[in-house]
């Protein structure tokens, strides 16, 4: 116990992540004994590491576990890392729908690279392989002008000529442009011959 107190304090963690039993004893000593060996002085990569073990190790968070996780984030002195655990948790894909969706209106979800994330997993959910897309569905993905999602429905759903005129003309990144135009010379010249 006492090398785990030592390991929490020179390694800049909060007492809540034992506490919470988010860190064991075992990885505190094994970075700890990294961190003294000066394999990195970054005390925030390693607590980047346990946010992204929690993820790594468990099937499931319960809603309490999640309000930790996000109150760790918060607490942590160094923002840029905690923003990176934020983003972990809503890409999280073990995350029930109804937690996607409560974290979805949690205000430390509120910045523009969590509702772009949100967005992508909600169209991305709409999104079925090999499928025809519904027209809403289609025009969702084309506002969003999220290349990711418009690069999906190119790769693998089954669009209708216009769409893929659409998004040769008005995708958001080139790739996905010129994708969309290749499939739609394919898709033309597969009819011209039969």
């Amino acid at each position: 116990m006492q090398q785990a107190q030592k390991a929490l304090a020179t390694l800049r963690y909060s007492s809540a992540w034992w506490e919470w039993q988010f860190v064991s004893e075992e990885i505190l000593g094994r970075q700890l004994e990294a961190f003294q060996n000066g394999n990195d002085p970054n005390t925030e990569h390693y607590r980047y590491a346990s946010f992204r073990a929690v993820l790594e190790e468990r099937n499931v968070l319960d809603d309490v576990c999640v309000a930790r996780y996000i109150e760790l984030a918060r607490q942590d002195e160094d923002s840029g890392m905690a923003r990176a655990a934020l983003v972990d948790l809503i890409l999280w894909p073990k995350l029930t729908n109804e937690q996607f969706e409560a974290l979805s209106q949690n205000p430390m979800f509120a910045a523009p690279v969590f509702q772009k994330l949100i967005q992508r997993r909600r169209l991305l959910s709409e999104i079925r392989p090999a499928a025809p897309v519904a027209e809403a569905v289609f025009r969702r993905c084309l506002v969003s002008q999220d290349a990711v999602v418009q690069r999906e429905l190119v790769e693998v759903v089954d669009l209708l000529p216009q769409q893929l005129e659409q998004l040769g003309s008005h995708g958001a990144s080139r790739a996905v442009r010129n994708m969309a135009q290749v499939r739609l010379r394919r898709s033309v010249s597969k009819k011209e011959k039969i």
